[in-house]
């Protein structure tokens, strides 16, 4: 029942297909639309090992995904983080969402990571978060949808504790690219000095993995590396349907 949960994607039914000999064994992950025959399997490598001797060794793995396709030229979140108050975040959000020339899709909803309490304001109208059902934000295509979490994330550790859970060391900002795309793009600001780190999840294995994140803001606005304040950048080419990727930044 995908969407009895809000941050649960609608997954694909899948199968392992396991080849197995006396030298070697790979598995795969095969992914299939259940509603439209015409769209192609996704194929992911999970497992290659190669026998040598007594013993099993296992060989890396592509990430490279066969047969995915994506509908959507452009899925881009630009995020601004500023202050709420001494333990939390306003978020200010524009979803960018531009299709593939000639493609179509019924309509694209985003469900938001947020704390309980926060207020969500989209295009003049506002409501208050007291449950997951209240995070769903149904977004324009090819066009751009701007939002604002008043208090929606965590500023400091103690706050990060009682919302999340005790040991609670960071907070996060994500884009889910629930159809694929071209081109994926996760933009986050900060009116005051953090330091950033990525990384990109792939929904049907549940692979995550750290991602490289660009940061702008320095001089003259050159790219360097992914640390303290200003723009990280973190994006991601012939992006996966059902691929997850995050923004973080260490509680104080």
């Amino acid at each position: 029942f995908p969407a009895r949960h809000p941050d649960a994607p609608r997954l694909w039914p899948s199968f392992y297909a396991v080849v197995l000999d006396e030298d070697q064994v790979t598995i795969d992950a095969i992914s299939f639309a259940p509603r439209h025959k015409k769209r192609p399997s996704t194929v992911r490598p999970l497992v290659h090992a190669c026998r040598e001797g007594e013993r099993w060794r296992s060989k890396p793995v592509s990430l490279t995904v066969t047969g995915a396709n994506g509908r959507v030229e452009l899925d881009e979140l630009v995020a601004t983080l500023k202050r709420h108050s001494e333990d939390r975040w306003n978020l200010l959000g524009e979803r960018n969402v531009r299709l593939v020339e000639g493609a179509s899709l019924k309509g694209y909803t985003e469900f938001l990571h947020a704390l309980p309490g926060a207020r969500l304001t989209v295009e003049g109208t506002s409501r208050v978060i007291s449950s997951p059902s209240s995070l769903r934000l149904d977004l324009a295509l090819d066009g751009s949808t701007t939002y604002c979490l008043e208090g929606g994330l965590c500023r400091t550790q103690a706050e990060g504790c009682r919302a999340y859970g005790p040991g609670t060391a960071f907070e996060w900002v994500g884009l889910l690219v629930r159809y694929g795309a071209r081109r994926a793009r996760l933009v986050l600001q900060a009116d005051e000095g953090l330091e950033f780190f990525a990384s990109v999840t792939d929904l049907s294995t549940g692979r995550e993995r750290p991602w490289r994140l660009e940061r702008l803001g320095g001089e003259g606005g050159e790219a360097g590396e992914a640390g303290e304040a200003g723009e990280a950048v973190a994006e991601l080419s012939e992006c996966l349907a059902r691929t997850l990727l995050r923004i973080y930044w260490p509680l104080c």
